[in-house]
């Protein structure tokens, strides 16, 4: 039995007849080094210490209702318009409900103005295994089914600002079709970047299509809970916990990008 093969059985590491003593080897090296990287890495940071500054202060462009600096749209399928609503205003179980989820922090006030901490696996696109994100919402309208909140201080000191807005309405191009359409306003610091920041905004770009719309991204995970098909998490951690089931599992298998 390959390597390739012994990955993908049910629990990795759960030897059976099938398996060759050198893919059995290979693999537990392969285990071994993960968690040596892991281990042997810089430590994740604690989660941040949060004073949430009023929102024309943390980011004035948004605030004033200014254009986004880009969109996208995306089809979700797995019900009404009204449906796929009732999972996406829950945004605490719909991300701690996410593959990606590793915790739920903090959740504290009305949906509306809510401040959520929210820390994220990143086996692929970041620089630690884990990241923190820090989410205060502006607007959640059950009216419009839209909602819009900032990453209090941003992507790092490159990218100081970011926000989003997502807006859900019925697709009339496509019969019993819904659209989400994500709105993202950002600023990069040229003085903290000090080369080209071309590259910067594709990158920017490219991440937050990924995450909505990529595999076991956010639509995937709205999709599958107003199907049914995957049960709420409502008690704060996310369904993967060790690392080695991130790579396995989250990375290697599912395929998942950030």
């Amino acid at each position: 039995m390959s390597l390739l093969c012994f990955l993908r059985s049910s629990a990795c590491l759960r030897l059976n007849s099938r398996c060759s003593p050198m893919a059995v080897v290979m693999a537990l090296l392969l285990r071994m080094l993960v968690v040596a990287e892991v281990s042997g890495g810089a430590p994740d940071p604690p989660a941040p210490v949060i004073f949430a500054r009023p929102l024309a202060e943390e980011y004035p462009a948004f605030a004033r209702g200014e254009p986004p600096v880009f969109s996208f749209s995306l089809r979700i399928s797995g019900g009404s318009a009204a449906a796929l609503w009732k999972v996406i205003r829950n945004q605490s179980v719909l991300l701690n409900s996410m593959p990606a989820c590793s915790e739920i922090l903090n959740v504290t006030g009305p949906p509306d103005e809510a401040l959520l901490v929210v820390q994220w696996h990143t086996p692929s696109r970041w620089h630690r295994w884990l990241r923190t994100d820090v989410r205060k919402y502006a607007t959640l309208d059950d009216a419009t089914m839209s909602l819009s909140y900032i990453l209090v201080g941003g992507f790092g000191t490159w990218l100081p600002r970011l926000a989003f807005r997502e807006r859900l309405a019925a697709d009339e191009a496509v019969p019993s079709g819904v659209s989400l359409t994500v709105d993202v306003w950002y600023e990069l610091d040229d003085t903290s970047i000090g080369w080209p920041t071309d590259n910067l905004h594709n990158v920017t770009r490219d991440r937050w299509t990924v995450f909505y719309n990529g595999t076991m991204g956010y639509a995937h995970t709205v999709r599958k809970l107003a199907e049914g098909a995957m049960a709420p998490r409502t008690d704060g951690k996310g369904a993967i916990q060790s690392t080695w089931d991130v790579w396995l599992k989250l990375k290697y298998e599912g395929g998942y990008e950030l």
